[in-house]
């Protein structure tokens, strides 16, 4: 079982929890889903763009790479627990 979400912002469609639970990994279902979600959003003639946020040296990046996926800018978190 696995599930993702597309979320549409002008020009981009970014990808959100991507999530396959790990009883059933490496079957090829999340990549399934990355793709025919990426083709669900790119038929919106308004998207130029399919965006994903991983986690530096995660488990999904593999997973997006041979999706075809390539690193083109860095996001950092910073946050502070409440006292």
């Amino acid at each position: 079982m696995a599930r993702l979400g597309i979320v549409r912002l002008g020009g981009l469609a970014r990808y959100q929890d991507v999530v396959t639970l790990e009883s059933h990994r490496r079957r090829g279902i999340a990549g399934a889903l990355v793709r025919a979600a990426g083709e669900w959003a790119l038929e919106d003639r308004a998207v130029r763009q399919l965006v994903i946020l991983a986690e530096d040296g995660g488990p999904a990046i593999g997973l997006y790479r041979r999706a075809g996926f390539a690193e083109v800018a860095r996001h950092v978190d910073v946050s502070k627990p409440p006292a």
